[in-house]
């Protein structure tokens, strides 16, 4: 069974770096993406690799679109808060 995970952060210098490991292991899947600067874009198109996952403009949108078991934040401080804050209202609806 592989973990989807949903990367938020994924066009940065390290959102870079953990999409394309998690993109290289069986048991992990990139099944959501969120960049606010390269949202409606696909990661393929943005990272250079094969990757059909359409990068969303926010964690709100990738809950409401995407369907993951694992959210990564790799943003700022203050985004993380928010992100986090947008997770959990969504799990506890």
């Amino acid at each position: 069974m592989s973990i989807r995970v949903c990367l938020a952060g994924i066009t940065g210098d390290v959102g870079r770096l953990l999409a394309t490991e998690i993109l290289a292991h069986d048991d992990l899947t990139l099944a959501a993406a969120v960049a606010r600067s390269a949202a409606g874009q696909k990661v393929g198109q943005v990272l250079g690799c094969d990757c059909e996952v359409e990068i969303r403009a926010s964690v709100v949108e990738a809950l409401a679109s995407d369907s993951f078991d694992v959210l990564v934040d790799y943003t700022s401080a203050t985004a993380a808060f928010e992100n986090v804050r947008a997770a959990i209202a969504f799990v506890l609806v």
